[in-house]
C-alpha cells in the first residue's frame, strides 16, 4: 500500500509539490513548447541549488493511505533514533537523513510553542507570515528553517546545527546526540556546501528509485495525485 502524502494533515501546508506536477504536465503536454519548460526551470535556478538527472517514470502504487501518511510523517520532536528507523524503512540511510534534513522548508508557529529555549530574535528575523493582518502567534512560518538567506538554497542549516542554533529537536538531535553517526556528516556539509549539494543530489536519486515490493501493485501514473485510468 503507498502512502498517501499529498493529503495527509501535517502537509496541508507543503508547497513543494506542485512546481513538480507543474513541470511534469509540461513535459507531457502536446501543447507545451520548449519555451515553457526553460522558463519554468529559469525560476528555480535562483535558489543557487544542486541538479541532478532524474528518470523517466517511477513507480506508484495502485492504492493509497491517508492515515499511513500521517502516522509515518516525521516529527518535530523526533529523536535520531525515530528519525534513523524511519528513513531506513524505505531503504535511506542516515546520510540520507542528514542531506535532506538540510532542505527543511518551515514548520507553523504552533510548533515553536512548545520550543520557547530556542527562540531567540533571530529566528523572528528570517520569518514571513503567510499573511498579513495574523496575529503573531497564530503566523505560519515558510522561510528555510535557520538559513541566514531564506530565499537561497545554501548550507546554513549545518552551520546553525554546529552551534547549536537548531530549530527543532529532529534538527539539533542530528548533532547533538551522543556518539551519532551523523555528526560527521554534519561537519562535512557545514564546512563545505559543494559536499552537500553532491550528497543532496545523489540522496535525491536514491529517493526517487523508491517504490512498492509487489511488481503487481504498481504503475507508473500519468497524473501523480491518481491512479491510472483502465
Amino acid at each position: 500500500m503507498e502512502i498517501n502524502i499529498i493529503n495527509a494533515c501535517q502537509t496541508f501546508s507543503a508547497r513543494t509539490p506542485w512546481p513538480v506536477y507543474d513541470l511534469k504536465y509540461l513535459e507531457e503536454s502536446a501543447e507545451a513548447g520548449i519555451e515553457d519548460l526553460v522558463r519554468f526551470m529559469l525560476a528555480q535556478i535562483p535558489a543557487g541549488g544542486p541538479s541532478w538527472d532524474v528518470g523517466l517514470g517511477r513507480f506508484d502504487s495502485l492504492t493509497a493511505s491517508k492515515s499511513d501518511a500521517e502516522a509515518s510523517i516525521l516529527s518535530p520532536s523526533d529523536n535520531l533514533s525515530g528519525l534513523t528507523t524511519s528513513f531506513s524503512n524505505v531503504g535511506l540511510s542516515q546520510t540520507d537523513l542528514v542531506a535532506f534534513s538540510g532542505n527543511n522548508s518551515g514548520v507553523d508557529c504552533i510548533t515553536f510553542r512548545t520550543l520557547a529555549a530556542r527562540i531567540r530574535l533571530w529566528t523572528w528575523a528570517t520569518c514571513r507570515p503567510c499573511r498579513q493582518g495574523v496575529p503573531k502567534e497564530e503566523m505560519v512560518l515558510f522561510s528555510r528553517l535557520g538559513s541566514r538567506h531564506p530565499n537561497y538554497f545554501d548550507n546554513s542549516y549545518y552551520s546553525n546545527l554546529l552551534v547549536n542554533k537548531g530549530l527543532l529537536n529532529s534538527d539539533q538531535v542530528l548533532d547533538s546526540t551522543s556518539g551519532a553517526g551523523t555528526q560527521s556528516f554534519i561537519s562535512s556539509f557545514g564546512g563545505d556546501h559543494g559536499t552537500f549539494f553532491s550528497q543532496f543530489a545523489v540522496s535525491m536519486i536514491k529517493m526517487g528509485a523508491i517504490s512498492p515490493k509487489s511488481s503487481s501493485q504498481r504503475q507508473i501514473r500519468t497524473n501523480c495525485r491518481v491512479v491510472n485510468s483502465s
